[in-house]
Protein backbone atom coordinates (compact mmCIF):
# COMPACT_ATOMS: atom_id res chain seq x y z
CA UNK A 1 0.00 0.00 0.00
CA UNK A 2 2.39 2.49 0.69
CA UNK A 3 4.82 1.73 -1.62
CA UNK A 4 2.29 2.89 -4.14
CA UNK A 5 1.29 6.11 -2.33
CA UNK A 6 2.57 9.86 -3.48
CA UNK A 7 4.74 11.92 -1.47
CA UNK A 8 2.23 14.30 -0.54
CA UNK A 9 0.16 11.18 0.80
CA UNK A 10 2.80 9.76 2.80
CA UNK A 11 3.18 13.02 4.28
CA UNK A 12 -0.46 13.88 5.22
CA UNK A 13 -0.37 9.97 6.50
CA UNK A 14 2.61 9.93 8.72
CA UNK A 15 2.93 13.44 9.40
CA UNK A 16 -0.27 14.23 10.09
CA UNK A 17 -0.88 18.29 9.80
CA UNK A 18 2.75 19.00 8.19
CA UNK A 19 1.71 20.45 4.93
CA UNK A 20 2.28 18.68 1.10
CA UNK A 21 3.11 22.08 0.35
CA UNK A 22 5.66 22.60 3.25
CA UNK A 23 6.88 19.41 2.02
CA UNK A 24 7.56 20.58 -1.51
CA UNK A 25 9.37 23.86 -0.25
CA UNK A 26 11.95 22.13 1.17
CA UNK A 27 15.51 22.51 0.42
CA UNK A 28 18.79 20.99 1.05
CA UNK A 29 19.92 21.95 4.23
CA UNK A 30 23.39 23.83 4.57
CA UNK A 31 26.40 21.71 6.14
CA UNK A 32 26.03 21.57 10.23
CA UNK A 33 27.07 25.05 12.10
CA UNK A 34 26.88 23.16 15.23
CA UNK A 35 27.17 25.29 18.74
CA UNK A 36 30.73 25.27 19.66
CA UNK A 37 32.83 26.66 22.49
CA UNK A 38 34.02 29.20 20.65
CA UNK A 39 30.41 31.01 20.52
CA UNK A 40 29.35 32.75 23.09
CA UNK A 41 25.63 31.16 24.52
CA UNK A 42 22.77 33.28 23.84
CA UNK A 43 21.21 34.62 27.26
CA UNK A 44 18.40 31.81 28.96
CA UNK A 45 15.59 34.33 28.14
CA UNK A 46 16.44 35.62 24.98
CA UNK A 47 15.09 35.17 21.49
CA UNK A 48 17.27 32.97 20.70
CA UNK A 49 16.80 30.49 23.54
CA UNK A 50 12.99 31.11 22.89
CA UNK A 51 13.58 30.02 19.11
CA UNK A 52 14.77 26.59 20.91
CA UNK A 53 12.63 25.79 23.07
CA UNK A 54 9.84 26.11 20.61
CA UNK A 55 11.53 24.33 18.02
CA UNK A 56 11.93 21.29 20.59
CA UNK A 57 8.52 21.41 21.62
CA UNK A 58 8.34 21.00 17.37
CA UNK A 59 10.23 18.35 17.07
CA UNK A 60 8.32 16.09 19.66
CA UNK A 61 5.48 16.63 18.79
CA UNK A 62 5.85 15.81 15.44
CA UNK A 63 7.49 12.25 16.90
CA UNK A 64 4.60 11.78 18.78
CA UNK A 65 1.89 12.73 15.74
CA UNK A 66 4.62 10.34 13.78
CA UNK A 67 4.10 7.63 16.38
CA UNK A 68 0.65 7.62 16.52
CA UNK A 69 0.46 6.77 12.80
CA UNK A 70 2.99 4.29 12.42
CA UNK A 71 3.24 2.19 15.43
CA UNK A 72 0.26 -0.05 16.92
CA UNK A 73 0.87 0.92 20.58
CA UNK A 74 2.43 4.49 20.31
CA UNK A 75 4.58 5.46 22.65
CA UNK A 76 3.15 6.99 25.86
CA UNK A 77 4.26 10.76 26.35
CA UNK A 78 5.80 9.82 29.53
CA UNK A 79 8.45 7.77 28.01
CA UNK A 80 9.85 10.78 26.37
CA UNK A 81 10.64 12.63 29.22
CA UNK A 82 14.07 10.48 29.66
CA UNK A 83 16.17 10.94 32.83
CA UNK A 84 19.15 12.34 31.69
CA UNK A 85 22.19 10.47 32.86
CA UNK A 86 25.16 13.11 32.34
CA UNK A 87 27.94 13.41 34.28
CA UNK A 88 31.35 11.53 35.43
CA UNK A 89 31.64 8.06 35.85
CA UNK A 90 33.92 6.11 37.44
CA UNK A 91 37.21 7.04 39.61
CA UNK A 92 37.08 10.01 40.74
CA UNK A 93 40.69 10.55 40.06
CA UNK A 94 42.57 10.74 36.46
CA UNK A 95 41.82 12.04 33.24
CA UNK A 96 38.44 11.69 32.30
CA UNK A 97 37.64 10.59 28.52
CA UNK A 98 34.89 12.72 27.49
CA UNK A 99 31.61 10.70 26.22
CA UNK A 100 29.21 12.50 24.00
CA UNK A 101 26.06 11.27 22.57
CA UNK A 102 24.32 12.69 19.87
CA UNK A 103 21.03 11.38 17.96
CA UNK A 104 17.20 10.46 18.15
CA UNK A 105 15.09 8.32 20.86
CA UNK A 106 17.78 5.56 20.60
CA UNK A 107 20.49 8.00 21.79
CA UNK A 108 18.62 9.31 24.69
CA UNK A 109 17.67 5.96 25.50
CA UNK A 110 13.41 5.92 24.98
CA UNK A 111 11.71 2.94 26.62
CA UNK A 112 13.32 2.76 29.68
CA UNK A 113 12.65 4.50 33.12
CA UNK A 114 15.65 4.93 35.16
CA UNK A 115 18.82 6.60 34.49
CA UNK A 116 20.71 3.82 35.02
CA UNK A 117 19.13 1.90 32.29
CA UNK A 118 19.45 5.13 29.30
CA UNK A 119 22.35 4.15 26.44
CA UNK A 120 24.27 6.87 27.95
CA UNK A 121 24.34 5.11 31.32
CA UNK A 122 25.40 1.99 30.04
CA UNK A 123 27.61 3.08 27.39
CA UNK A 124 29.69 5.06 29.64
CA UNK A 125 29.74 2.42 32.34
CA UNK A 126 30.84 -0.04 29.62
CA UNK A 127 33.65 2.15 28.54
CA UNK A 128 34.81 2.77 32.21
CA UNK A 129 34.75 -1.31 33.10
CA UNK A 130 36.63 -1.53 29.55
CA UNK A 131 39.32 0.97 30.32
CA UNK A 132 39.79 1.84 33.44
CA UNK A 133 39.38 5.62 32.80
CA UNK A 134 36.58 8.12 34.12
CA UNK A 135 34.24 9.08 31.95
CA UNK A 136 32.49 12.41 31.55
CA UNK A 137 28.91 12.13 29.67
CA UNK A 138 27.06 14.78 27.65
CA UNK A 139 23.97 13.62 25.91
CA UNK A 140 22.77 16.46 23.46
CA UNK A 141 20.26 13.60 21.64
CA UNK A 142 16.82 14.25 21.92
CA UNK A 143 13.65 12.09 21.18
CA UNK A 144 12.07 12.76 17.79
CA UNK A 145 15.03 14.13 16.10
CA UNK A 146 16.01 13.81 13.09
CA UNK A 147 19.64 14.10 10.78
CA UNK A 148 18.49 17.40 9.94
CA UNK A 149 18.14 18.18 13.38
CA UNK A 150 20.81 16.83 15.19
CA UNK A 151 22.91 20.03 13.95
CA UNK A 152 21.12 21.98 16.66
CA UNK A 153 22.34 19.56 19.44
CA UNK A 154 25.02 21.62 21.93
CA UNK A 155 28.34 19.53 22.37
CA UNK A 156 30.79 22.56 23.72
CA UNK A 157 30.38 21.12 27.33
CA UNK A 158 32.77 18.40 27.83
CA UNK A 159 35.42 19.31 25.15
CA UNK A 160 36.74 16.94 22.24
CA UNK A 161 36.31 13.51 22.60
CA UNK A 162 34.62 10.51 21.30
CA UNK A 163 31.20 11.31 20.00
CA UNK A 164 28.53 8.78 19.16
CA UNK A 165 26.14 9.47 16.74
CA UNK A 166 22.77 7.24 16.40
CA UNK A 167 20.51 8.52 14.28
CA UNK A 168 17.96 7.65 11.30
CA UNK A 169 15.36 5.88 13.20
CA UNK A 170 12.87 9.27 12.16
CA UNK A 171 14.13 10.10 8.35
CA UNK A 172 12.86 6.40 7.54
CA UNK A 173 9.40 7.60 8.51
CA UNK A 174 9.37 11.06 7.38
CA UNK A 175 9.06 11.62 3.34
CA UNK A 176 12.62 12.64 2.75
CA UNK A 177 15.34 11.91 0.43
CA UNK A 178 17.51 8.70 2.06
CA UNK A 179 20.52 10.16 0.23
CA UNK A 180 20.15 13.19 1.82
CA UNK A 181 19.85 12.54 5.46
CA UNK A 182 23.41 10.55 4.49
CA UNK A 183 25.04 13.21 3.46
CA UNK A 184 24.17 14.79 6.10
CA UNK A 185 25.36 12.66 8.49
CA UNK A 186 28.65 12.52 6.67
CA UNK A 187 28.99 16.47 7.08
CA UNK A 188 27.97 16.54 10.64
CA UNK A 189 30.82 14.12 11.01
CA UNK A 190 33.39 15.97 9.35
CA UNK A 191 32.42 18.84 11.80
CA UNK A 192 33.15 16.98 14.43
CA UNK A 193 36.18 15.53 13.64
CA UNK A 194 37.24 19.31 12.65
CA UNK A 195 36.33 20.30 15.96
CA UNK A 196 38.73 17.61 17.60
CA UNK A 197 36.34 14.62 18.28
CA UNK A 198 36.47 10.53 17.56
CA UNK A 199 33.30 9.44 15.76
CA UNK A 200 31.60 6.74 16.27
CA UNK A 201 28.65 6.76 13.64
CA UNK A 202 26.01 4.06 14.47
CA UNK A 203 23.65 3.44 11.13
CA UNK A 204 19.72 3.11 11.08
CA UNK A 205 18.07 0.34 13.02
CA UNK A 206 16.88 -2.30 10.73
CA UNK A 207 12.75 -1.90 11.48
CA UNK A 208 12.29 -5.71 10.05
CA UNK A 209 12.51 -6.70 13.80
CA UNK A 210 9.96 -3.57 15.01
CA UNK A 211 6.68 -5.42 16.64
CA UNK A 212 5.22 -2.55 17.35
CA UNK A 213 5.30 -1.36 13.59
CA UNK A 214 1.60 -1.10 11.70
CA UNK A 215 1.52 -3.50 8.72
CA UNK A 216 0.92 -1.36 6.29
CA UNK A 217 4.51 0.99 7.03
CA UNK A 218 6.22 -2.40 8.25
CA UNK A 219 7.83 -3.80 5.04
CA UNK A 220 8.53 -0.38 3.81
CA UNK A 221 10.23 1.23 6.86
CA UNK A 222 12.11 -1.65 7.14
CA UNK A 223 13.07 -1.96 3.47
CA UNK A 224 14.20 2.17 3.62
CA UNK A 225 15.84 1.76 7.10
CA UNK A 226 18.64 -0.89 5.72
CA UNK A 227 18.82 1.48 2.81
CA UNK A 228 19.78 4.75 4.66
CA UNK A 229 22.01 1.98 7.10
CA UNK A 230 24.06 1.66 4.19
CA UNK A 231 24.55 4.99 2.95
CA UNK A 232 24.98 5.86 6.46
CA UNK A 233 27.74 3.43 6.22
CA UNK A 234 29.47 5.06 3.21
CA UNK A 235 29.06 8.54 4.55
CA UNK A 236 30.36 8.25 7.60
CA UNK A 237 33.04 6.48 6.74
CA UNK A 238 34.30 8.80 3.62
CA UNK A 239 34.31 11.28 6.28
CA UNK A 240 36.41 9.58 8.70
CA UNK A 241 34.39 8.21 11.16
CA UNK A 242 33.88 4.54 12.83
CA UNK A 243 30.71 3.35 11.91
CA UNK A 244 28.78 0.10 13.62
CA UNK A 245 25.98 -1.22 11.50
CA UNK A 246 22.90 -2.38 14.51
CA UNK A 247 21.50 -5.83 13.38
CA UNK A 248 18.41 -7.09 14.02
CA UNK A 249 19.64 -10.32 14.88
CA UNK A 250 19.51 -8.92 18.28
CA UNK A 251 15.98 -8.34 18.63
CA UNK A 252 14.84 -10.77 16.58
CA UNK A 253 16.01 -13.61 18.79
CA UNK A 254 13.78 -12.49 21.67
CA UNK A 255 11.38 -9.62 20.64
CA UNK A 256 9.48 -9.37 24.21
CA UNK A 257 12.49 -9.22 25.96
CA UNK A 258 14.49 -6.53 23.38
CA UNK A 259 11.66 -4.26 23.30
CA UNK A 260 9.97 -1.83 25.34
CA UNK A 261 6.27 -1.87 25.81
CA UNK A 262 5.44 -0.03 22.44
CA UNK A 263 7.27 -2.70 20.33
CA UNK A 264 9.76 0.15 18.39
CA UNK A 265 12.45 1.35 21.66
CA UNK A 266 14.26 -1.22 23.11
CA UNK A 267 14.29 -2.30 26.63
CA UNK A 268 16.40 -1.50 29.13
CA UNK A 269 18.28 -5.09 27.69
CA UNK A 270 17.67 -4.32 24.49
CA UNK A 271 20.06 -1.40 25.14
CA UNK A 272 22.32 -3.35 26.95
CA UNK A 273 22.35 -5.89 24.13
CA UNK A 274 23.02 -3.03 21.46
CA UNK A 275 25.90 -1.50 23.96
CA UNK A 276 27.54 -5.53 23.85
CA UNK A 277 26.94 -5.22 19.93
CA UNK A 278 28.49 -1.72 19.72
CA UNK A 279 31.37 -2.09 22.90
CA UNK A 280 34.30 -3.22 20.44
CA UNK A 281 34.04 -0.82 17.67
CA UNK A 282 33.43 2.59 20.25
CA UNK A 283 36.87 0.81 21.68
CA UNK A 284 38.17 1.09 18.84
CA UNK A 285 37.48 4.33 17.68
CA UNK A 286 38.59 5.80 21.27
CA UNK A 287 41.11 9.44 20.46
CA UNK A 288 43.54 7.09 23.42
CA UNK A 289 43.37 3.42 22.90
CA UNK A 290 42.64 1.83 26.19
CA UNK A 291 45.42 0.04 28.04
CA UNK A 292 46.07 -4.01 28.04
Amino acid sequence: MLAGMTRAALVAVVAGRIGTAAARRARPAPPPSLPTAGRAAAPADGPTAGRTKRRKQVLLLLARACMAAVMTRPTSPSAFRVPRPDGRYGPEEGEALSLLLLGDSLAAGVGVRSCEETTGAQLATALVQATGRPVNLRVGARPGATTRSVRTQSYDATGPGLAVVIVGGNDVLLPVRLSRSARRLGALVTRLRHDGWAVAAVTCPDYAAATGVRPWIHTTAARRSRRLARLQQEAAQDAGAHVIPLSADIFLRNPADMFSEDGCHPSARGYAAQITHCLPAVLEALPVRPPH
